[in-house]
């Protein structure tokens, strides 16, 4: 959907609110007043859905409807996070997973973990966001929800990459790599192997990567993805001049430029011909 659609599906949505706001209906307010909020978050209009969301918030809270107030209460996280109010964005999930306990729903209390972690990354408070991905974890596995556990292990094994504790981000990526393919995601899958390929060259095991790189290039020319087999042949470049492996290194740069030449990438084009410069450079 693009910013057009969301605009047209605003403009509906607050028709449909003007004339139901000249009735009693409350119920049905507070359902108009969210999905012009959720219009408004997704066209990055953060101020006007903040806005939204707590008028549909203070109707569900004077009509005691507490599963609408834990869905509104996780909708706000959004745009107060991207308007940087961190408090409300923190309170505001703490108060979903409240309700979502309350009323018992784990499914919708792990995503709310998850996003709970995702806010404490952006505080920096990385001890508090691995807790709160472990704990939506262990509520995907309790309950057996794939689509779940393969959000947060992936979530996990991302948290560990960038702490760059690659033992643990490998575990928990290869773990995602069987989620994917259980739930027949291969546009996952593939990004999974990327990522698994990406930490093999960053432990050195740049056999291993090329092995990788050159299988998931071959899944990607299959698939048609010709931005995928850019950014490919392009870590792939990076793994043979890692070997010295100047002629193999080139070959595999040029091949991505042209490909970034083809999609008019004009900031991968750049990045790819300074790789190509470096690698006269040392040859």
């Amino acid at each position: 959907v693009n910013q057009g659609d969301y605009q047209t599906t605003l403009s509906y949505y607050s028709k449909a609110y003007e004339l139901i706001s000249q009735t009693n209906n409350k119920v049905s307010q507070l359902l108009y007043l969210t999905n012009i909020g959720i219009a408004y978050d997704n066209l990055s209009n953060f101020d006007k859905a903040i806005e939204y969301f707590e008028k549909a918030l203070k109707l569900a809270v004077e009509l005691s409807d507490k599963w609408n107030e834990a869905i509104i209460s996780a909708l706000l996280n959004s745009p107060f996070s991207n308007t940087g109010n961190m408090s409300k964005a923190l309170t505001s999930i703490q108060r979903a997973i409240e309700l979502y306990q309350e009323l018992k729903k784990p499914l919708n209390e792990g995503y709310a973990w998850v996003k709970l972690g995702l806010t404490y990354d952006l505080l920096d408070s990385e001890e508090d966001a691995l807790k709160s991905y472990e704990r939506a974890y262990s509520i995907a596995v309790e309950i057996k929800d794939t689509r779940l556990e393969v959000n947060c292990v992936d979530t996990l094994a991302m948290w560990y990459f960038f702490e760059e504790n690659y033992p643990k981000a490998l575990e928990f990526f290869e773990q995602a790599l069987q989620l994917w393919k259980k739930l027949e995601q291969p546009l996952k899958e593939l990004a999974t192997l990327t990522q698994i390929a990406q930490i093999q060259f960053k432990q050195g095991h740049i056999d291993e990567a090329i092995k990788d790189y050159q299988k998931i290039l071959k899944l990607q020319q299959q698939q048609g993805d010709l931005n995928g087999q850019a950014m490919t042949l392009q870590f792939l470049g990076d793994a043979f001049a890692k070997q010295s492996q100047f002629e193999k290194a080139l070959s595999s740069y040029k091949e991505a430029l042209a490909l970034f030449q083809k999609l008019n990438a004009k900031q991968e084009q750049a990045n790819t011909l300074s790789k190509i410069g470096d690698i006269y450079n040392s040859s």
